[in-house]
């Protein structure tokens, strides 16, 4: 009798100890391109009647806004063709190195070619490389800006740019890593996880190998870092975000990390668990759980996050099609 009940009060120990342990939280690809597929229908149905999208369901177009979404839906391998005219006529001041670089990834990867306004913005962006590697437009100010080099090889390699001086380009980037293996907006800021993320998608596309790569690993030592116990990411201060989490996300598939991995996971929680609960009925996300904000624009990032196939150059295989 009493061996029998030590045998009960064995398992409902181990019982106990199995139920406390944190529950693994798998995501099939299926999962992942059924949440795709839903927030692009939300996109589609945002579109107003001038072709463009807005920043919340229901105002005014944008045109920074238009670029976001054109690029999230070639993404998801959605006809984009309907927004072509809304960009060609809705003129975009276009001023900071950013700037270009936004029109140049949405023009190219929506298969609409580099020029815009007349001028050739693949070549634009191109010149903007300095003797040092840098991308920068020097007399607008850009001289400690790292996102602005980031983008522009992000935008020259969607273009099918050949980047001059690649090499300077990689190391000049490399050199603005922190001490703490991240990568900030500018120079002078401390790191955040968006622009890491970024910055590691910049280093791949520069021909970083992240197999050998000490800037690679610290940076990804530095995201690890940073994940909070929910499984996602936060700009420094703020709560866990969608956008914080879709940057971190780009930035480790582009070096060959599985964000829904057992190394990505707190408590069970990865970065894409993380995201895909902040899905709204309508297929939209929130910024932050228990909140909505330019729902749009958050939308875009998420769906360019999840898609494998984001910021590459327009193949034979891709669905832009040439009718409305």
């Amino acid at each position: 009798m009493k061996k029998n009940m030590k045998k009960v009060i064995s398992v409902l120990i181990i019982s106990m100890f199995i139920l406390t342990l944190p529950v693994q939280a798998s995501v099939s690809d299926d999962q992942v391109n059924r949440s795709i597929e839903k927030a692009a229908q939300y996109l589609i149905s945002a579109r107003n009647e001038d072709g463009g999208f807005p920043l919340l369901k229901g105002k005014e177009s944008s045109k920074s806004i238009t670029d976001w979404v054109t690029m999230a839906l070639v993404a998801a391998n959605k006809d984009v063709a309907g927004v072509k005219s809304y960009l060609q006529i809705e003129g975009d001041t276009l001023q900071y190195t950013t700037d270009y670089a936004r029109k140049l990834l949405t023009l190219t990867l929506a298969g609409f070619g580099t020029e815009y306004q007349g001028i050739d913005i693949g070549e634009k962006v191109k010149s903007f490389q300095q003797s040092s590697g840098q991308f920068a437009q020097i007399l607008q100010g850009e001289k400690d800006l790292v996102n602005a080099h980031m983008w522009a090889v992000l935008a020259l390699n969607s273009a099918g740019v050949d980047i001059t001086y690649k090499d300077k380009a990689r190391k000049w980037l490399i050199s603005q890593q922190n001490e703490d293996g991240g990568f900030s907006f500018d120079v002078n800021f401390a790191s955040d996880p968006d622009d890491t993320g970024i910055a590691l998608r910049a280093l791949s596309i520069l021909e970083e190998n992240p197999q050998d790569s000490v800037a690679v690993k610290k940076a990804v030592g530095y995201l690890k870092t940073q994940q909070n116990e929910d499984g996602g990411f936060c700009w420094q201060g703020l709560k866990t975000n969608a956008s914080t989490d879709a940057w971190v996300i780009q930035g480790l598939k582009a070096v060959g990390e599985d964000p829904a991995s057992e190394k990505w996971q707190v408590n069970g929680k990865s970065p894409i668990t993380h995201l895909l609960s902040l899905q709204n009925p309508d297929g939209s996300f929130k910024w932050m759980e228990g909140r909505d904000s330019n729902t749009v624009l958050i939308t875009s990032q998420v769906i360019i996050a999840l898609s494998n196939n984001a910021f590459s150059p327009p193949n034979e295989n891709s669905k832009i099609n040439p009718g409305d």
